[in-house]
């Protein structure tokens, strides 16, 4: 029942392909005419688009002639699919009761068709132009230089990588594309992400699939819908059968369809090439062969004209070849008996070891003594490999060569090894889980050599994703092996083990054991730089929970120092966690440098576990900046991104807040709202109160003041003493709570405040007014909030000054901030015009750079495909974008098309 539901028709044609069919379409309506070709790949999805196009037209209710015609392989008839639309028209396709010369014939059928058109508009579709018969190609070719000032439409598909090997459609394609009633639509492969949307949208309500599998389906697919649809319901299949059977037989028949052109002695030679992999080099394939270069040569270029393989090279670059997909080789490689494929891959493994410089094919050395099932040599190809690949920052294939050689691995020493690189990979691809269950096997064969310098490593590393998964007994974890083993641990490793638990004991708020653990460091200034990172951000913490800002920029100028010997990824932790507590404290400008550093290593580098966290961090200083447009932007990033349970702590303190000042509720999914519940039931820690201060504003937003209370109640309860951190808590509990609840809110915002805790004082300071609103003098009211303003505006905070200045009562200084920062409720809840918060601020004019990027959304190009137009790099994409959603006051994409389709 799974794979029948997945049958229908998901894999539909892409907004930029419709869109000029649609166009075509309008067209009609002023009388101009046209033919379009669609081409595409066997199974890209020209039938799906053209269907998609039909269901729409079909929909419309005003009168028009619809016909649709098919070519069929190998069943060739004269003027065939004009045939089949004339009589769908309910016309007789002339010459049947007398003889005419073929000009006759066309000039008679175009006159039919013309005369359709006259009384309606006439949409005419053709499928499988490649099929054709030479009489129809000319007769289309005919027609397409006399549709013009008539309503007729002729769609037609084609296949486009058998135009060349197909002398009639080769000519016809030519012909037709120099007529300027002709245009062509090419529908190209999806883009990853594309296709990853395509398995969301096919699986939905239907069954669970492991992103693994999901993964499989995207890699092996190369965006073509109909290969990724049918290794979709093969993965479901899969769950009942061996993974390793042989592709679907829908997709090895359709590439065997190309095969079968092929003469015997040349599928043998592309059998030898797809042992040498996806791509390959003729001169070492003739080597395996033990063949001359001529000899392989004119089988390379006849599979080269079939589209079978692709030839690669250019200039002074050496020629190699690929085969078309990955799956193209995949179904060739079948075709050989396991024996002599394994043979095949031994043979190879012999001839690229004798090679000068044979270190440079250790990728493919790996591969093949895998293949060939020689244990030593795969050990050995693949651990090198993985670690070439690592360097490389491949962390896909250095993930399979670790994987490969774990499976030839002899004893614990090497086991521990590869579990550990292992351990490392997924880390930084985002799978925790999995990333914890390689550093456990890594620690107990560590164990079971006596090896307690390394496996207190793998404690660390198991405490650090365990922490990273929401875990709060990492510390305890920790702390409970080193008591057990920590006089077998030498000196370094344990001031490491004890600097990471002072860390994670911050994170819990138990500062007094992070306190303890920093003095039982042996040697802090002999730390190395992983480790004094470590200790300084737990530093860092306490200083930010005490409210010392001159003791926390100490803490922060020592780690951006230390960030510089860091490796990339640890280097990205640090410099988040000082761009948040930065952001809190109301220091834009070390949030600014911390985030700058951030972008350049984000840039070189595609860390899955950390990419929803950044942008996270990148919306909470945003939204506190008063850059409403930036934060949502971030934010819709986050929501997209692999999550952790940090990611996820700290995107829901923003979501909320942002989805209330821009009006977008989607901004707080459901998943959110499971957020909300953790901290509910949570340890009842600082870090718990900022987020429930958030579900808060969301509940009054929806109306539910009391579950707002209820949440504010547990907030305030988190909080021994005020800082920034609780800063939304106080002012929405001083505004929403009853006043028999108000007690521990007063006790907190009268503690005394460190000199240079700004925001800790304002956030204080802006309670007191409400309260003094509420329930006191308006006079006493408005001189606190008036000090508040000030405070909030000394450190950047826009949206929480144009709350002040409300108490203050100075509604329009409030009025002029919150349109600035774009909170359209807020503005016109204080008698703004509803344009006015839309509107592009004075000077705010887009860059050259951003009105490139802001056409080529226009035009429905992805982020990544702008990414590689331009030459700049997917972050860089998505800050442009963000700043044209700022600057010209805009919140979706769709709302920069709509301008600049205005605009052209």
């Amino acid at each position: 029942m799974i794979v029948q539901a997945l049958t229908c028709p998901v894999f539909v044609g892409r907004a930029e392909e419709l869109g000029a069919l649609h166009d075509a379409r309008r067209a009609l309506a002023q009388s101009r005419g046209a033919v379009v070709l669609v081409g595409g790949e066997a199974g890209i999805g020209k039938s799906r688009l053209l269907a998609h196009f039909l269901a729409h037209v079909a929909r419309d209710p005003r009168p028009r002639h619809l016909a649709s015609a098919e070519c069929i392989e190998r069943a060739e008839r004269p003027f065939g699919p004009f045939r089949e639309l004339l009589e769908a028209l309910g016309l007789a396709f002339p010459g049947a009761n007398e003889p005419l010369e073929k000009g006759e014939v066309f000039a008679r059928v175009v006159g039919l068709l013309q005369s359709a058109a006259a009384k309606r508009a006439t949409i005419l579709t053709i499928e499988d132009l490649q099929w054709a018969d030479r009489s129809s190609l000319e007769l289309l070719t005919y027609l397409a230089a006399r549709v013009g000032g008539t309503r007729l439409l002729l769609v037609a598909t084609y296949r486009s990588d058998e135009v060349e090997s197909r002398e009639p459609l080769f000519a016809a394609i030519s012909r037709l594309s120099r007529e300027p009633t002709v245009a062509r639509i090419a529908v190209d492969a999806r883009d990853a992400a594309q296709t990853r949307g395509l398995i969301e949208r096919a699986i939905e309500g239907r069954a669970a699939l492991s992103d693994a599998a999901r993964d499989d389906v995207v890699k092996r697919s190369e965006g073509n819908p109909f290969f990724a649809e049918e290794l979709l319901k093969d993965a479901f299949e899969g769950s009942v059968r061996p993974r390793d059977v042989r592709l679907p037989i829908s997709i090895r028949a359709t590439i065997a369809e190309r095969l079968r052109l092929l003469e015997l002695p040349e599928r043998q030679v592309l059998a030898h090439a797809s042992v040498l992999g996806f791509r390959f080099e003729p001169e070492l394939l003739a080597l395996m062969m033990d063949t001359d270069l001529d000899a392989v040569l004119p089988v390379l270029r006849r599979a080269r004209d079939l589209n079978v393989l692709i030839e690669e090279g250019d200039g002074p670059a050496p020629v190699r070849f690929r085969f078309r997909h990955a799956i193209t080789r995949e179904v060739v490689y079948e075709t050989m008996l396991q024996f002599d494929a394994r043979r095949t891959h031994e043979r190879l493994l012999q001839t690229l070891e004798a090679l000068d410089g044979a270190d440079r094919h250790v990728d493919a050395l790996a591969y093949h003594a895998w293949a060939a099932h020689d244990v030593a040599k795969t050990f050995r190809y693949n651990e090198r490999a993985g670690i070439a690949a690592l360097s490389l920052r491949a962390l896909p294939e250095a993930r399979a060569c670790f994987e490969r050689a774990l499976q030839a691995a002899r004893g614990p020493e090497q086991e521990a090894q590869l579990l550990e690189r292992l351990g490392f990979v997924l880390e930084m691809q985002g799978a925790l889980a999995e990333a914890i269950e390689r550093f456990e096997g890594a620690l107990a064969r560590y164990r079971e050599l006596g090896d307690f310098d390394r496996a207190i490593e793998m404690v660390r590393a198991i405490a650090t994703n365990r922490n990273n998964t929401g875990d709060f007994t990492a510390a305890a974890f920790g702390a409970a092996f080193l008591d057990e083993y920590g006089d077998r641990v030498g000196q370094v490793p344990r001031d490491t083990m004890l600097a990471l638990l002072a860390r994670l004991s911050t994170i819990a708020y138990d500062n007094a054991g992070a306190a303890r653990f920093i003095a039982r460091i042996e040697a802090p200034r002999d730390l190395l730089p992983r480790a004094r990172q470590n200790m300084l951000i737990a530093q860092m913490d306490l200083a930010f929970f005490a409210g010392d800002v001159a003791a926390w920029r100490s803490y922060v100028a020592r780690l951006f120092e230390t960030a510089t010997a860091l490796p990339p990824f640890v280097a990205l932790t640090a410099l988040y966690a000082v761009a948040q507590s930065a952001t809190m404290l109301g220091l834009g400008e070390v949030a600014d440098r911390a985030l700058a550093r951030a972008d350049r290593i984000e840039e070189a580098w595609d860390f899955g576990a950390l990419r929803a966290h950044g942008a996270a961090v990148r919306a909470l200083h945003a939204y506190l900046s008063g850059r409403l447009d930036a934060a949502r932007a971030e934010i819709v990033r986050a929501l997209a991104g692999t999550e952790s349970a940090v990611a996820r702590a700290a995107l829901a303190l923003v979501a909320p807040l942002v989805a209330v000042a821009v009006g977008e509720p989607s901004l707080v999914p459901a998943q959110m709202e499971e957020e909300f519940a953790e901290h509910r039931h949570a340890a009842r820690i600082p870090d718990d109160t900022a987020v429930l201060a958030a579900a808060a504003a969301w509940a009054i937003e929806r109306g539910d003041v009391a579950g707002a209370r209820r949440d504010l109640r547990l907030a305030i309860d988190c909080l021994p003493r005020a800082t920034a951190l609780g800063g939304s808590a106080l002012v929405y509990g001083a505004t929403y709570l009853e006043p028999n609840e108000l007690a521990p809110l007063r006790a907190l915002i009268s503690q005394p405040f460190d000199p240079s805790d700004v925001p800790g004082r304002a956030y204080a300071g802006l309670a007191a007014a409400i309260l003094e609103q509420r329930f006191g003098d308006p006079a006493a009211a408005r001189a606190k909030a008036v000090d508040a303003a000030t405070g909030f505006r000394a450190c950047g905070r826009p949206l929480l000054e144009a709350w002040a200045l409300e108490i203050a009562g100075e509604p329009e200084a409030a009025r002029a901030l919150y349109a600035r920062c774009g909170a359209t409720a807020q503005a016109r809840r204080l008698g703004a015009p509803p344009e006015a918060s839309a509107a592009p601020s004075s000077g705010n004019v887009l860059s050259k750079r951003e009105e490139d990027v802001a056409r080529k959304v226009a035009l429905g190009a992805t982020n990544a495909q702008i990414a590689g137009d331009l030459a700049i790099s997917i972050r860089t994409v998505e800050k442009h974008i963000a700043s044209i959603f700022s600057k010209l006051g805009l919140r979706k994409r769709s709302q920069i098309a709509a301008a600049f389709a205005r605009e052209d």
